[in-house]
């Protein structure tokens, strides 16, 4: 599915005002979407970037449950007029257009084709995590965080991509923040990675498949 197939015109029409509001426009690393319990009044397609979904236990702490990124869809509770049931926050800049939710049901019902659209893209989101999370539950913990920046590396070209804090790190990984930044720092001896910045490095992805595979 390409990533901007999603058929904005036809199910606004006239009301494409509605993408113009702040809610709909940029959000910078570490802004909140939404949060879980809120009512879920709007779709959200992401044009650029990426979204943690995460899950708090009773004491506060964090679980990342899905990563989302360009193309995929996220809010959907808003379909069904349901709370959300994850805190949706931008890792990177992030890019959104927005649908309400009402007027996606709207058209999903008026238009088969576009309610199938909407749904392919949902279950696809959710396959992806499925994968994701699988394969940064199995293995040491070199292997996994390996696998995670070469997931990461699929956002963009090239051998940049973006770098997670050691704390985001260790909540998609399911390792102590302490681990991440030792394996993190034992990358950079190796040379698999080598930093930009604090929030970018550009990576050796032989190396980190070779890490990913063992």
């Amino acid at each position: 599915m390409k990533p901007l197939d999603f058929p904005l015109d036809a199910v606004l029409g006239g009301t494409r005002h509605l993408l113009d509001s702040p809610r709909a426009g940029i959000f910078k690393p570490r802004q909140t979407i939404y949060h879980a319990g809120s009512p879920g009044e709007w779709i959200y397609l992401i044009r650029r970037g990426l979204v943690k979904l995460v899950r708090y236990s009773t004491s506060g702490a964090e679980r990342i449950v899905q990563v989302a990124q360009r193309g995929d869809t996220i809010g959907m509770s808003a379909l069904l007029r349901r709370p959300h049931g994850r805190t949706a926050v931008a890792m990177t800049e992030v890019e959104l257009s927005r649908v309400p939710g009402d007027l996606a049901a709207s058209a999903a019902r008026s238009q088969p084709r576009f309610g199938q659209n909407l749904m392919a893209r949902f279950q696809a989101s959710l396959d992806a995590a499925d994968v994701l999370l699988a394969e940064l539950s199995t293995g040491d913990a070199e292997g996994r965080i390996a696998r995670l920046l070469l997931f990461l590396m699929n956002e963009e070209e090239g051998a940049e991509t973006y770098l997670p804090s050691r704390e985001d790190i260790g909540a998609l990984v399911g390792t102590t923040t302490e681990t991440a930044s030792r394996t993190v720092a034992a990358f950079r001896r190796r040379g698999l990675i080598e930093p930009v910045n604090r929030e970018r490095c550009r990576c050796s992805v032989d190396g980190l498949k070779r890490v990913a595979e063992a």
